[in-house]
């Protein structure tokens, strides 16, 4: 296959998991609402969907590993939440929406980093460039969410869901156009018995690869107030719909910039680097949030957003590629999902309800202390690997 189709199908599944993203991200918790779930219980479910990435997530990426059979896999893991999706149209106890969108977060949780391993394997093997792969991700988000903003004004909340199945949808036939992989017993390297579990826990014990998971779980964890309640709390302002798409599409539009010079801006900052750019934005982009400011300093603020997340996420991908064996790639992916991405934003997540409930935009604050945490972590890894290359 060729590069060029290779780019053409990676950046697609990119942008299909990128539009349910769009979508379910500042959507999803006014859908919760209007099925009548309150702050805490809206903040419980969405807790609890990631929380269960801690065990999915090492579990599937681990098979993923074992038998080499991504892309299938994949396509199973992508099926459920679709159907889960579509069963949330009828269901009406309010446990039952909560049992059945944790259990398909279950599966959906662990297809994002299996699908960057993909891509970074595709960089790296047939030259392409990850960070213009990734940006047609950030472009399907923007699309999302401003046309789910402005659909918002017109739109009653209880049909989001129909958008949520069928982006889930766009994901499964994104995955079979993915090409097939090579049969993994003819491929020495891709050998199922090129991983044990022995590996994964040598991995976790490392002390650099902790202080990695604390750095970058909690800069993305002092997003989970605003991932929560950032839609709810700006239309109880009297922000409307398609304002609010517009500032959630800023903050990703500053994502897609960083993206399209990824190559340089990791050469410049390295990936340990854009840690620590990542951590020390959020500080101030959650600081100024909790004052709740007017809606020209809230634009400013979200384009932090491609520090907040970007240049996290490129420091994410970047340092694994460069300090992970290659069959490690998949586990330390999943790794990462389960304790940055599953324990962390999880707990981050879950305390969200009650100081969202409490405080307000002041939850923000907590949030920006978060952030801070995560600077000092980030510092000590650029530290740590300065004075390890020297």
């Amino acid at each position: 296959m060729s590069a060029l189709s290779l780019h053409t199908r990676i950046s697609a599944l990119y942008g299909a998991l990128f539009f349910t993203i769009g979508i379910y991200l500042p959507f999803f918790p006014v859908w919760l609402s209007a099925r009548g779930l309150d702050a805490d219980e809206i903040a419980l479910v969405l807790a609890l969907q990631i929380a269960v990435r801690v065990v999915s997530g090492p579990i599937f990426s681990f098979l993923a590993d074992k038998t080499g059979r991504r892309r299938v896999l994949l396509i199973w893991l992508a099926s459920v939440p679709l159907a889960g999706s579509l069963a949330l149209v009828v269901i009406q106890p309010i446990w039952l929406i909560g049992l059945v969108a944790v259990a398909g977060a279950f599966f959906w949780t662990p297809i994002l980093p299996m699908s960057e391993v993909i891509a970074v394997r595709g960089a790296s093997e047939q030259k392409l460039d990850y960070g213009r792969m990734r940006l047609w991700g950030s472009i399907a988000f923007i699309l999302a969410s401003l046309g789910g903003g402005l659909a918002l004004d017109v739109m009653a909340p209880d049909h989001i869901i129909w958008v949520l199945a069928a982006s889930h949808g766009l994901i499964v036939l994104a995955l079979l156009w993915l090409p097939k992989e090579t049969d993994p017993k003819q491929d020495a390297a891709r050998s199922p018995k090129a991983v044990r579990v022995g590996d994964a826990a040598r991995l976790l014990i490392s002390p650099l690869f902790v202080v990695f998971l604390l750095a970058t779980g909690l800069t993305q964890a002092s997003h989970s107030v605003y991932y929560s309640f950032g839609t709810l709390h700006w239309q109880a302002g009297g922000i409307p719909g398609g304002a609010i798409g517009v500032l959630w599409s800023l903050g990703v539009i500053a994502e897609v910039a960083l993206f399209v010079v990824s190559g340089r801006a990791v050469k410049l900052f390295t990936p340990s680097g854009l840690v620590l750019l990542g951590a020390g934005a959020a500080v101030v982009r959650w600081a100024g949030t909790a004052l709740d400011p007017g809606v020209f300093s809230l634009a400013a603020l979200q384009a932090l957003h491609g520090l907040t997340f970007g240049a996290t996420h490129l420091g994410v991908i970047h340092h694994i590629s460069r300090t992970v064996p290659d069959h490690l790639h998949n586990t330390a992916q999943a790794l990462y999902s389960s304790v940055a991405g599953g324990i962390i934003i999880a707990l981050a997540t879950a305390s969200a309800g009650p100081l969202y409930q409490a405080y307000g935009a002041y939850a923000f604050f907590a949030a920006s202390l978060m952030a801070v945490a995560a600077a000092v972590f980030a510092l000590v890894l650029v530290l740590s690997q300065r004075y390890s290359a020297a």
